[in-house]
């Protein structure tokens, strides 16, 4: 026992530089957020996991020290931990009612690894998934909010949720008209009750699909929202040690995306699939545009994931597709039939280097081009 070495642990302090490049949100959101006057971004965490403790805390805040790169915000931090060991963090913009998700990154934890002691780690350049709120609704908005059970496993146990004893699927997100998380609740069938913590969905008959539509009121900042599904059947309630039983469909911090904004018709059509959180096609409006149009990716620049919005004027064959800089096809979003209206692509670059890209939108003799950037 006494010469088992994995009981004991080497403690050692590492100085963590972090660089974050919020080009792509200054000035753009409710009030000019981000502004650098107000706002603050600054790191949390590193020492979630109970292996690291932070020396020099008001170094947390970053900062532009670089007149002619406003964007990039920069600090390091002293972290004592031990030989190894890993320890979780995100970060966050202040204040929380000018911030998406109340200013915090709209994705699962990073990760460090404590390395010898001494050790100078450089973590890159990161593009933060913070998303600034925009200006309020003029008026309702209706969201139309439907999931695709086929395949649905359960995250806590990998198991497959049984289709046919499916009781209700919920949804909560960052918004009441959501299902809001921010109000507390157990991620339980008592947060059902009343739906401000839950909404439940409805079947839709003969399919795999449930359903709901909620409304955005007037006056609700328009921007980038998270939301995530939760279902229950027999035993569900019980998985996880019954601890947030209902937060089944995948891990914290693993969301799906809405972008409210003061939708033509007031109508937004959003389908998900259970679990996944990659590439998706949605209809937000069939009211007939008057143009071809192929609007600028958001966020841009974006890490990993961004949405591209699309408008048609008459039906036809529709091919959206991503280029590299060498005009190397990296992947084809749409190829398919599709009516007139306005569409919306969410795009994963998970699996891609950082570095500039292009999308096309071809439709009826019609070719867009745009540029994005992915930054890793």
């Amino acid at each position: 026992w006494f010469n088992d070495d994995s009981l004991y642990r080497t403690p050692v302090t590492n100085t963590f530089n972090f660089t974050a490049d919020i080009s792509g949100i200054l000035g753009i959101g409710l009030g000019g957020a981000f502004d650098p006057n107000s706002d603050s971004l600054l790191v949390m965490g590193m020492t979630w996991s109970g292996n690291g403790t932070v020396l020099n805390e008001p170094n947390r805040r970053l900062f532009n020290t670089d007149p002619f790169n406003p964007g990039i915000y920069t600090t390091s931090l002293d972290v004592a931990g031990f030989l190894g060991a890993n320890e979780k963090w995100k970060f966050k913009a202040y204040p929380d009612n000018r911030f998406a998700n109340s200013g915090w990154e709209d994705r699962p934890d990073r990760v460090v690894t404590f390395e010898a002691d001494g050790t100078t780690q450089d973590l890159g350049v990161i593009v933060p998934e913070i998303f600034p709120l925009l200006a309020p609704l003029n008026s309702d908005v209706n969201i139309q909010i439907t999931v695709d059970m086929t395949g649905a496993v359960n995250f806590y146990n990998g198991e497959p949720v049984p289709l046919n004893q499916i009781e209700f699927v919920g949804m909560r997100g960052g918004a009441d008209f959501l299902g809001s998380w921010n109000s507390g609740g157990c991620w339980c069938a008592d947060d059902t009750v009343g739906g401000l913590r839950m909404k439940v969905l409805s079947p839709v008959q003969g399919t795999n699909k449930w359903t709901i539509t909620v409304t955005a009121p007037a006056g609700t900042n328009a921007g980038n929202y998270a939301y995530k599904f939760g279902v229950m059947y027999p035993g569900a309630d019980t998985i996880n040690g019954g601890s947030n039983p209902l937060d089944n469909e995948a891990g914290f911090g693993q969301n799906h995306r809405l972008f409210l904004f003061q939708a033509p018709g007031g109508l937004i059509v959003i389908n998900n699939r259970f679990g996944d959180f990659t590439s998706s096609v949605d209809q937000i409006s069939e009211l007939v545009p008057s143009a071809y149009q192929l609007e600028q990716n958001f966020p841009n620049p974006f890490n990993p994931t961004t949405t591209i919005r699309y408008s048609l004027p008459k039906e036809g064959l529709v091919t959206l597709k991503v280029y590299n800089i060498l005009g190397q096809e990296v992947v084809t979003l749409v190829q398919q039939e599709q009516t007139a209206g306005t569409y919306e692509v969410k795009f994963a670059g998970s699996n891609l280097a950082s570095g500039m890209y292009f999308y096309t939108l071809e439709a009826n003799g019609v070719s867009l081009t745009r540029k994005m950037m992915l930054l890793k």
